[in-house]
């Protein structure tokens, strides 16, 4: 009997294992795997990009340029770690170079950069500084022209230092009629008498300026003043006159005028020759005029005639003067009643 329920329960006992192990836990929590943790990402290197320097001017604000880094832990710090800047030129912390540069020449240097974890970089760059741009009259005081002259070649200033390209403009007064502006000279024939004044700016490349003012003064022939013929028009063709005739006393009181005179060699006084006609009714002879003087300063011709050196004369007596300018030879006469009856 003992036996018997011990077999029963050692066959209950297989069963109940029998089935533990086809019934699935009762516990619903799951678990799940962890991955992997992803290593830090590296910093970038701190590095500097080839900068683009411009050039620049003495005595001209240098366009600012800005030297860029990348990568490395902003802020960063710069400094010239070899070389030189151009003079009157720095950089500042955040890298821009500025100023004003005061010495003309290329100038080699290296840039250093650190970042906020002391990390450095290095860059190397030169700047070429150009000298000041200058422009100098080749003549002081007037530029005197003959009426009628080329002016191809005729250059008025020089210029030095600058960088190209280079630009001519007339920004006051007018150049002399008949010229054009071709740079530093003009080009054309001086075709008209006065006198021009004028200036030119020279810009350049950088944006400098500079400016030389310039006056001509354009000259002709020695001339009169036009000849105003008795009953008006113009004298008979073949007539030696070339100004006004006048009556300015007589014989008897004597006479003493004076008549202008333009054109000439500026600052040269023209020399000056006569001869006298006595004339009536029918005509004039050529017969000597007692004391008569015939002399030319301060742009005039001046002519006077004694008084009682010439009796016996009861018509006018004609000067006729000629003026010859020195330089060009050119001759101009002039017929002149110096006194009548």
């Amino acid at each position: 009997m003992r036996k018997a329920r011990l077999g029963v329960l050692l066959a209950g006992l297989i069963l109940v294992l029998a089935a533990c192990g086809r019934v699935p836990p009762t516990s619903s929590a799951t678990t799940t795997p962890t991955p992997n943790a992803s290593p830090a990402a590296a910093p970038t290197p701190l590095t500097i990009p080839g900068p683009t320097l411009s050039p620049g001017e003495v005595g001209l604000a240098y366009s600012p340029v800005t030297i860029q880094a990348t990568g490395g832990d902003k802020p960063f710090l710069w400094r010239v770690s070899d070389g030189a800047l151009p003079a009157g030129l720095s950089i500042s912390q955040d890298g821009a170079i500025s100023g004003t540069p005061t010495a003309a020449g290329t100038f080699a240097f290296s840039l250093e950069v650190m970042d906020a974890s002391k990390a450095t970089a290095n860059v190397s760059g030169a700047i070429h500084i150009v000298p000041k741009l200058t422009v100098s009259p080749i003549q002081s005081g007037t530029t005197t022209i003959r009426k009628g002259s080329g002016a191809s070649g005729s250059l008025f200033a020089t210029q030095s230092g600058g960088a190209g390209p280079f630009g001519y403009t007339v920004t006051s007064g007018l150049v002399p009629t008949g010229t054009s502006l071709s740079g530093l000279s003009l080009t054309g024939t001086f075709s008209s008498t006065g006198n021009y004044s004028f200036t030119v700016t020279v810009t350049d490349g950088l944006g400098a300026t500079a400016t030389v003012g310039r006056v001509y003064d354009i000259w002709g022939a020695i001339a009169f003043p036009p000849y105003n013929y008795p009953g008006g028009g113009p004298p008979p063709a073949g007539h030696i006159w070339s100004y006004s005739d006048a009556t300015c006393g007589s014989l008897t009181t004597g006479c003493s005028t004076r008549y202008s005179y333009s054109g000439g060699t500026p600052g040269v006084t023209p020399t000056v020759s006569y001869s006298t006609e006595e004339c009536v009714p029918l005509g004039c002879t050529v017969k000597p005029l007692n004391g008569l003087s015939v002399t030319v300063s301060g742009g005039y011709v001046h002519v006077s005639v004694a008084a009682n050196v010439n009796p016996g004369r009861t018509y006018g007596a004609t000067v006729v003067v000629w003026l010859t300018d020195p330089r060009t030879h050119e001759v101009t006469r002039l017929a002149y009643f110096a006194c009548s009856a």
